[in-house]
């Protein structure tokens, strides 16, 4: 078996049945099987797979186990030598999967490639990133992000060898993903990026970001389902944070976590003046952080989403 693409799918709408449709122009001429592990839908996504795509295989996860987990249990039951992890709400460009298996094979200490990807309003999402490190709260202050160059996201034209990539549309090299573990299961949305991004470097294994192919991804389609925009930003620093310190390790994770809150501090003085973010938002995710101070935790403490 070539490339198995797999989903995870929870209340997918009509945005996965979109997603389902561009496979087969994305793929061209390999040899593909689809996995969709649906993480229990309570929409119409499921049905609307069963009869409409037939010959597509359904996982039925008995809860919602996040991101990591549910395309862990998509991995596990795949055959292909190369793994797409694509998001439901990702529209895959014609020919894009077939490109970007061409730049595993072409690159063989490559272990992840994943494509330019566009929002409907013509933003870009993605970039050839670099890991987070121990400093990066730092990078809020204007002095360091003057100094850094920042930010680092940028529309470059040919491929390039990077740290990290955009999570929305990602293949691997399936004999390189589970020499490093698999999929990461330290959060249960979000920053599974960075994790990825560190361990396959400490393999070794490259990473190549080609903005030669295209996905459109309509961002967060399952998430504004089930958060507002603060819980979110919530559910995205409870997230970040755990990877990051499931990347730096101790005493450096701990840095980071003061380094952290003392942003947040500031950020909420700022607030306060009418600058950045509120102040309201600035509590809740500072009110999060510090409880979440020695945790591996996947899902935000109910009292920080209230």
């Amino acid at each position: 078996m070539g490339l198995s693409v797999i989903i995870v799918n929870w209340n997918g709408g009509e945005c996965i049945g979109r997603c389902l449709e561009s496979i087969a122009e994305a793929v061209l001429d390999l040899e593909t099987e689809v996995i969709v592990v649906d993480n229990l839908s309570t929409d119409s996504s499921f049905d609307l797979i069963r009869q409409r795509f037939p010959q597509v295989k359904v996982i039925e996860n008995e809860a919602n186990v996040g991101f990591g987990q549910g395309a862990q249990i998509g991995v596990e039951a795949a055959r292909g030598e190369f793994i797409a992890i694509v998001n439901p709400d990702a529209v895959l460009g014609p020919g894009s999967l077939r490109h970007l298996v061409d730049v595993l094979q072409n690159h063989a200490a490559a272990a992840w490639t994943g494509p330019k990807i566009v929002e409907s309003d013509g933003t870009i999402e993605s970039g050839p990133f670099k890991l987070g490190r121990m400093f990066e709260p730092l990078r809020w202050f204007p002095v360091v992000w003057r100094l850094e160059g920042l930010p680092r996201k940028k529309a470059h034209g040919t491929l390039k060898r990077c740290e990290k990539l955009n999570g929305a549309c990602m293949v691997f090299r399936a004999s390189m993903l589970d020499a490093i573990g698999g999929m990461p299961t330290c959060t249960f949305l979000y920053g599974e990026e960075q994790v990825l991004g560190a361990r396959f470097r400490e393999r070794g294994y490259e990473v190549w970001y080609d903005p030669l192919c295209t996905v459109t991804h309509e961002r967060e389609a399952s998430c504004k389902q089930k958060w507002t925009p603060d819980e979110r930003a919530v559910v995205q620093q409870v997230a970040h944070t755990a990877a990051m310190r499931e990347t730096l390790g101790y005493p450096r994770s701990a840095v980071y976590d003061c380094l952290l809150l003392l942003r947040l501090l500031l950020q909420f003085g700022s607030g306060l003046t009418g600058r950045g973010i509120r102040p309201r938002l600035a509590l809740r995710l500072m009110k999060v952080h510090l409880a979440g101070f020695g945790q591996r935790s996947t899902e935000p403490p109910r009292e920080a989403l209230r």
